[in-house]
């Protein structure tokens, strides 16, 4: 099992020099700016508990950029406020985990038409996430998967071993793919 004094000692290090995204940088659309305004002007590491709680449901609106400077925020949460923090483990799991490739034929014409978005440009979405981190945050970000599995094998275990398989053991084991070639 992984150490968490250890974990919480990497993600504060692996995290340390990644640069805010700006005021303007933090949400894609101006419909999220109110999670915007939760985050805006803070560093991670003063970014209230509170605040974390939240919008931990609102993450997936955060710019590749904004999630991977928020990020240790979160899963120092997680490690530290495990019971409190409701849904942030899944909503991260989730984001974390990069759906199958499949052929646009492969979705049902039922679920084509009520979503607007391709499953093409939803694997793009999630691998944006996942892209927008280096060698030495993705492996703090595995370790961090590997502890809440392990930690939680009976509410977030499958999810976070999801998130493992499709992404951070699938395409990260052979070194960092640039994103083109990755989507």
């Amino acid at each position: 099992m992984v150490n968490k004094i250890e974990l919480i000692v990497a993600i504060r290090k692996a995290f340390q020099s990644v640069p805010y995204p700006g005021d303007d940088g933090i949400v894609s659309s101006s419909l999220d700016e109110d999670v915007a305004a939760s985050f805006r002007g803070r560093s991670w590491e003063a970014l209230p508990l509170r605040a974390i709680f939240w919008e931990r449901g609102d993450i997936f609106v955060l710019t590749p950029e904004a999630f991977a400077y928020y990020l240790p925020a979160f899963m120092l949460a997680c490690l530290d406020h495990y019971d409190e923090m409701d849904t942030l483990p899944d909503s991260l799991s989730h984001l974390l985990t990069v759906p199958e490739e499949r052929p646009e034929s492969a979705t049902s014409r039922a679920s084509a038409s009520e979503s607007p978005i391709t499953p093409k440009e939803w694997r793009k979405y999630h691998l944006g996430y996942a892209l927008a981190l280096n060698e030495e945050q993705s492996a703090v970000v595995k370790r961090f998967l590997e502890y809440l599995r392990d930690l939680d094998p009976r509410n977030i275990g499958e999810d976070c071993e999801a998130a493992l398989e499709s992404w951070w053991n699938r395409f990260r084991r052979w070194g960092r793919m640039s994103s083109q070639g990755a989507l």
